[in-house]
């Protein structure tokens, strides 16, 4: 099965000098299929999802007039409607490279990497039942196995790729269920792991983290699942302010391809990078590839997923420092000033991050604050602005000696995205990592979550960490009114990889509508 991207030239951000820069040349990558879940995707769920918002609106606002009385004008009466069950439908993002484009380490050594990859698949229903009609398929159109295990539907693979998660309603219900790619390079340039649970298509991504300083890559891949063209504009910002992006808007990405772009030959020499991904004709997967070298010492792989919205406030649960150093991200996206106060959740309560209780965050401009001065350990963090922000946290991990003879340490990082406060998500795993589940309550309350079979609670304005142990690779998730995040370690030459995988959203919520009727 040939797994390798075809290239292609996008001519709106074509390189001006692609001689010079070979490896910074964005390109699509041609995906075969799925034709299955392209058109699940296309034309049944997502269509047919719209349709369904336009009837259930049309029911609602008809209920609502036959069956509320009058309002008379000034005043408004709130109403919900239920609608009808949807498809659960996630993409898995395109992991990093093994090696550079010329097939060789910067170190010169002339023997491949060393990798391990792992696929895990786990669906689950509303009912206990066990669901019918799940399937996951590559990126040619290959149905792969799932089998049932205890009222879930999982499977588990040796290799990471393009793929497509399609579970149906079960019993008059939306299904719960996600999937989770990782991959762990033990040698050479990439050496680090990187991995995410899979994502559903969104029209609007915010990709916060990466760098287009020396030494560093942030390439954006922006995948179109969907049967259809659909259009992308991407904007920029970096230290200073909003960055300008040659042709970046209205770019066309095929049916199941994946357009990349080198960030660096884009917007170079930025040391602090914010990317939004907005698409017009359907939702997209946008991911971004981080990594970095220090001369010939490897520094670290990730795979950058979106953060949650711009808020006034932002819960990053799963920061888990080393205590070596590790940095908070923040952008203001507005066109005034915003000041905003960042706050540590950790097992012993709630404090202020020293020097950051109150900062003025220029309009457009990216921001690092030093999480030094923490010990070690898990941790969320709040931040609390008088104006919408977006942000993500980085930490860092010693991953082993340098291969390259030198006495220098090579290291790994994670970035950590801001979470969307939930109730219910499906924790999905690979059994061959470290699994640590990381839930922060910002509430002042005490608040009990639930795993499978066990149960945690966790006090008001902390953060709490449990080791997963011989866990299932599929799990209900309960956490009410909290932030969740999966940490993901491995071992890497003496050292250790880190990377994060979350638990994916119970997208049942989706599936009420609130309908205001007056003036």
């Amino acid at each position: 099965m040939n797994k390798e991207p075809i290239e292609q030239e996008i001519p709106d951000l074509q390189v001006s000098d692609a001689d010079e820069a070979p490896s910074s040349e964005p390109h699509q990558s041609s995906q075969k299929g799925p034709a299955h879940f392209l058109r699940i995707t296309g034309k049944v769920a997502l269509s047919a999802f719209s349709a369904v918002m336009l009837i259930s609106l049309g029911i609602a606002v008809v209920l609502a007039d036959a069956l509320v009385p009058k309002v008379t004008a000034g005043s408004i009466r709130i109403s919900h409607m239920d609608l009808p069950a949807t498809a659960v439908n996630l993409a898995c993002p395109q992991m990093p490279d093994h090696t550079n484009r010329e097939g060789m380490s910067i170190d010169g050594l002339d023997t491949p990497p060393v990798v391990s990859a792992s696929t895990t698949v786990a669906v689950m229903s509303s009912s206990g039942s066990l669901p019918k009609g799940v399937s996951f398929l590559d990126a040619d159109g290959n149905s792969m196995e799932l089998s049932p295990r205890a009222g879930l539907i999982q499977g588990s693979y040796p290799s990471a790729h393009i793929g497509y998660l399609h579970a149906p309603p079960n019993d008059d219900a939306t299904a719960l269920g996600g999937a989770v790619v990782e991959q762990s390079v033990n040698t050479g340039d990439y050496r680090g792991l990187a991995s995410s649970g899979c994502l559903a298509p969104s029209m609007d991504s915010w990709l916060v983290g990466g760098s287009t300083s020396a030494g560093v890559t942030s390439t954006l891949r922006i995948l179109n699942p969907l049967e259809r063209r659909v259009e992308v504009s991407v904007a920029a910002w970096g230290s200073t302010g909003p960055l300008n992006i040659s042709r970046g808007s209205n770019v066309a990405i095929a049916p199941g391809q994946v357009l990349s772009i080198p960030m660096e030959a884009v917007v170079a020499n930025e040391p602090r990078i914010v990317i939004r991904v907005t698409s017009n004709g359907g939702g997209v997967v946008a991911t971004m590839v981080a990594h970095r070298l220090d001369g010939v010492v490897p520094m670290g792989v990730d795979l950058i997923v979106p953060s949650a919205p711009p808020s006034q406030t932002l819960t990053i649960p799963g920061v888990s420092f080393d205590g070596s150093e590790g940095y908070l991200r923040l952008l203001n996206p507005s066109m005034q000033p915003v000041t905003a106060s960042v706050w540590v959740l950790g097992p012993r309560g709630k404090e202020a991050l020293g020097g950051a209780e109150q900062l003025i965050l220029d309009p457009g401009a990216v921001f690092d604050i030093s999480l030094t001065g923490l010990e070690q350990g898990n941790y969320g963090l709040v931040v609390q602005g008088s104006g919408d922000i977006i942000g993500a946290a980085q930490v860092f991990r010693q991953a082993g000696a340098s291969e390259s003879g030198m006495s220098r340490q090579a290291q790994d990082f994670a970035w950590i995205p801001s979470a969307e406060i939930g109730d219910t998500w499906a924790l999905v795993g690979p059994q061959g990592l470290r699994r640590t589940l990381v839930f922060t309550n910002p509430n002042p309350n005490s608040v009990t979550a639930s795993y499978g079979t066990q149960t945690i609670e966790v006090p008001g304005e902390s953060t709490a960490a449990l080791t997963l142990e011989n866990a299932e690779l599929g799990m209900r998730l309960k956490a009410p009114g909290m932030g969740v995040a999966q940490v993901l370690t491995t071992d890497l030459l003496g050292g250790e990889g880190i990377s994060l995988a979350n638990p994916t959203p119970d997208s049942s919520k989706n599936n009420t509508v609130r309908v205001q009727i007056g003036t």
